[in-house]
């Protein structure tokens, strides 16, 4: 039988009205017991609301470099499936507004050969390696090697 979580909210929700139900009925209560149960309950409002934080600030399922490794690896297998080469867009090409397919899928090949190259030197910014696969992930939806679902079962975590 699967037990089901309950929220963080819920826990600080249900943790605070706990504590002022405790001020409320204080004087119904022994000091020992109300200094007890009112450290404990604080604590576990504290505990909660530090989970709160994590789970909002806290990056959760980041991809790991070996997963963004998996994902270029198959990107790359995708493209070469129909005999694509890498090229690296020369100054001339960032200035057309028309998209080129072929020229494209070649470009992006050659940012997943960049991307493995800088992970593997350990020499890579996160932000500008998500920037690229991205990019690369785009084109792979938008000229039809995948769709959605298929790329977003491909990055979700390995269980």
């Amino acid at each position: 039988m699967k037990t089901k979580k309950i929220s963080i909210f819920a826990q600080i929700t249900i943790i605070a009205v706990i504590l002022v139900l405790l001020f409320l009925f204080k004087d119904y209560l022994i000091d020992s017991v109300f200094l007890s149960l009112f450290a404990v309950f604080s604590a576990l409002l504290l505990v909660s609301i530090f989970n709160f934080i994590d789970h909002i600030y806290v990056k959760k399922g980041e991809m790991t470099k070996e997963k963004i490794l998996e994902v270029v690896s198959k990107s790359r297998a995708k493209f070469q499936k129909f005999g694509y080469l890498p090229l690296e867009f020369e100054e001339k090409y960032h200035s057309t507004s028309v998209p080129d397919k072929d020229q494209d899928i070649r470009h992006c090949i050659w940012m997943l050969d960049q991307i493995e190259k800088q992970i593997n030197d350990n020499d890579f910014e996160i932000g500008r390696i998500n920037r690229w696969l991205g990019f690369v992930q785009h084109c792979l939806w938008a000229y039809g090697f995948y769709s959605l679902e298929e790329m977003r079962d491909q990055n979700r975590p390995t269980k």
